[in-house]
């Protein structure tokens, strides 16, 4: 054998039995043979929570292939569909506009999974943020959604914070609890 074949077959062993002995480089292997998108998307098909989006409603509800209707939990932006209210639809399109371009959407359910309309009730999320905060953050919501049975939720000081920060800065719409 030539010297150039002998030095590429004891590379390659070297590499193999490194890989072999410490799987970590493995891991670490693969990891490169991705970028961070892939890697992410690989990621999401795992989590049992997500969601797929079928078509929009107005501000604060939409239709997931998983869920079904959704109202989003806590927030009541203004009507957009069969009545038309101030900002209506501008709250509409900025929820939808979010949802479309995210990249990864989920949900958690707290309290009752449906409402009397059969809608599911649910937080949801987008890349990773709430999106009843970012449409509070937004100046859309003009009340809180709220079950009288429910006495406490676990998102409403991020969505009150939101909307008051919106407020203070005499922006959004005026909103009642």
């Amino acid at each position: 054998m030539n010297k150039k074949k002998i030095i590429s077959v004891i590379a390659g062993l070297i590499v193999i039995f490194g890989i072999w002995i410490n799987d970590k480089k493995l891991i670490r292997l693969g990891e490169s043979l991705f970028s961070e998108n892939e890697m992410n998307i690989v990621n999401d098909n795992k989590d049992e929570n997500s969601l797929k989006l079928i078509k929009c409603i107005d501000g604060d509800t939409a239709e997931f292939s998983e869920i079904g209707k959704t109202r989003f939990l806590l927030i009541d932006t203004p009507e957009s569909t069969n009545k038309i209210e101030p900002y209506g639809k501008k709250a509409s399109q900025y929820t939808c506009n979010s949802l479309r371009s995210a990249k990864h959407i989920s949900y958690e359910y707290e309290g009752a999974k449906k409402d009397h309309y059969g809608r599911s009730l649910a937080y949801i999320f987008v890349d990773g943020e709430l999106l009843q905060e970012k449409i509070a953050k937004e100046g859309f919501v003009k009340k809180l959604y709220k079950s009288k049975k429910q006495k406490t939720y676990k998102y409403e000081r991020k969505i009150i914070d939101a909307i008051d920060d919106k407020y203070d800065m005499y922006e959004g719409i005026k909103w009642i609890s």
